[in-house]
């Protein structure tokens, strides 16, 4: 045990020694995938923000030049050839929210994952009680939690899968292209009677809404199922420092649902979708309304799942902390009326009746203590998150709209 308390103090007393506690773990949140690590690299080297920025504006301004070389940039009359008309570049708005989406989420993971590579090698050490999660423990823990984020075994037989998955739906997207009235019931930009456009798009989509999207779901899913299993696993061996008083009004543990957090970021984006789809000029189909009830759904469980854990051990500790305040002022009381009924005045009883005063004020602050690990700043940023499909809602139903709908839909 001591062994372990000193790697601790020396990895906190200097930042470029050896890396101690989840260092698999924490390497394996992006270090073991060519595509992911591959575009991290891009994201280190240009800044995340400016490197996802550009890879969104760089395809959307060649769909343009495209639209413009094959005249397919605007909706056209229907003709013989395109009976249903043509869905234009610019009236493809959809397509280009997908993309932005799935980069915003990525982004979102780098965040996620350099936060996440921080707590599991360093700030971890400062709630972790290694008398209860020993040694051994974590060492058990930060493999099978790096055969899940690598991934290894049965979960990179997952991984394999979705990523075959998400090909197999994109060949089906790529043989709907040939014949776009048959499936869409109207022509398309990037069907193949426009070749440069659909070749470049199915290439991109390749990139974009398979590879990067599998990779994305994998990883998000793999990380939130990881990252719940962990705080389980500390939560059942009692294994948090738990600070009542604390000042972050989290019982000191609100650096577990700043990790949460990032899990429920991830998933905002996807709500673009369903803002383009509405800008598109039509309300939201019964399907596409169950799936945006579903998005909302896992917008709450991305948060809570990995926190319920952490809240029952908030719960235990706390009870165990109110049992043992009690029961002090339990022994003390008695003691004073014992010196009451004999008529035993004096400065023992004084002092003894303020140490009343005292344990009831601190049973009192005690009984305060939170039992979840966010505080009001956290609390808020879930409650704006959720505003966000309300909004959508609104948008969608509200009579005004239409003002901006037909703005958007305008051909």
């Amino acid at each position: 045990m001591s062994d372990l308390n000193n790697s601790i103090n020396e990895s906190a007393a200097d930042t470029h020694g050896k890396i101690t506690l989840f260092e698999q773990s924490a390497d394996a949140l992006y270090k073991y995938d060519f595509i992911l690590s591959s575009l991290f690299k891009i994201f280190e080297k240009f800044g995340a923000g400016k490197s996802s920025l550009v890879l969104f504006i760089v395809p959307v301004a060649v769909c343009f030049v495209i639209g413009g070389f094959e005249n397919t940039l605007h909706n056209i009359a229907k003709t013989p050839a395109t009976p249903d008309g043509l869905i234009g570049v610019i009236k493809d708005y959809t397509l280009y929210a997908l993309w932005a989406v799935i980069l915003f989420s990525l982004y979102f993971y780098y965040k996620f994952s350099k936060a996440a590579k921080k707590f599991l090698t360093a700030d971890i050490k400062f709630i972790l009680d290694t008398k209860k999660f020993t040694r051994q423990e974590i060492s058990k823990t930060d493999s099978f939690l790096h055969k899940i984020l690598a991934p290894e075994g049965i979960f990179k037989k997952l991984y394999l899968l979705f990523i075959a998955l998400f090909i197999f739906f994109w060949v089906l997207n790529l043989l709907k292209g040939f014949t776009p009235v048959k499936y869409y019931g109207s022509d398309i930009w990037h069907s193949w009677n426009h070749p440069w456009g659909f070749v470049f798009l199915k290439f991109t989509n390749l990139i974009y809404s398979t590879l990067f999207l599998a990779v994305f779901f994998f990883r998000f899913v793999s990380g939130l199922f990881a990252f719940s299993v962990l705080f389980h696993k500390i939560s059942k061996k009692n294994g948090f420092i738990i600070k009542p008083l604390s000042p972050d009004n989290s019982g000191g543990l609100k650096i577990l649902s700043n990790l949460s957090i990032y899990f429920m970021y991830m998933v905002l984006p996807f709500f673009l979708i369903y803002l383009s789809l509405i800008l598109r000029g039509s309300a939201l189909l019964p399907g596409q309304q169950i799936s945006l009830l579903a998005l909302v759904f896992l917008l709450f469980i991305t948060f809570f799942l990995p926190l319920g854990s952490v809240h029952n051990a908030m719960k235990r500790a706390k009870e165990a902390e109110l049992n043992f305040v009690a029961r002090a002022f339990t022994i003390l009381n008695k003691d004073v009326k014992k010196r009451m009924e004999e008529k035993t005045f004096g400065a023992t009883l004084n002092e003894e009746i303020e140490s009343l005063e005292k344990i009831d004020f601190l049973y009192t602050k005690t009984e305060k203590m939170p039992v979840w690990p966010f505080n009001l700043d956290n609390l808020t940023r879930l409650v704006l998150a959720a505003l966000v499909p309300v909004l959508l809602f609104i948008i969608d139903h509200l009579d005004m709209i239409p003002v901006l709908k037909n703005l958007f839909s305008q051909e």
